[in-house]
C-alpha cells in the first residue's frame, strides 16, 4: 500500500520541518496527519469493503508509526498524533458509511475495485 509506505517513511526520517514559525509547523504536521490517515482509511476500506474495520486497522497502524517513531532519533511518539490520526480514520469511516452514494463516481469505482 503505498500510503502505509509515505506514512511509514515519513516517520523514519528525522525531524523535518515545515516552517520555523511553531505554530505554522505544528498545524502543517497535523494537516498532514489528518489527510494521510484520511486517505489511508479509504485505502484500507478498499482493500475490505467495511468502514469499521477500515477504521480499526487505520488506528492500528496509526498506533504503530507512532510506536516505530520512538525508535528514531529526534522524533518522538505522541499520544496527540494518535489522536489526530484516529480522528483522521473516524472521519474517512463514517463518509464511508453514512455518505458513500454521494461520493463522486469515480472515487466509488475506485473503492469498489
Amino acid at each position: 500500500m503505498v500510503v502505509a509506505l509515505f506514512i511509514f517513511a515519513s516517520s523514519a526520517q528525522q525531524g523535518a520541518v515545515v516552517s520555523h514559525v511553531q505554530v505554522v509547523d505544528t498545524f502543517a504536521h497535523k494537516f498532514a496527519h489528518l489527510f494521510l490517515y484520511f486517505l489511508l482509511c479509504f485505502c484500507f476500506y478498499r482493500a475490505t469493503k467495511n468502514p469499521l474495520l477500515s477504521f480499526l486497522l487505520t488506528v492500528l497502524y496509526g498506533i504503530s508509526d507512532e510506536l516505530h517513531q520512538m525508535f528514531v532519533p529526534t522524533r518522538a511518539g505522541t499520544v496527540t498524533d494518535i489522536i489526530v490520526d484516529t480522528t483522521a480514520a473516524l472521519f474517512g469511516a463514517v463518509m464511508l458509511w453514512k455518505y458513500f452514494q454521494s461520493l463522486p463516481k469515480i472515487l466509488k469505482n475506485w473503492l469498489l475495485e
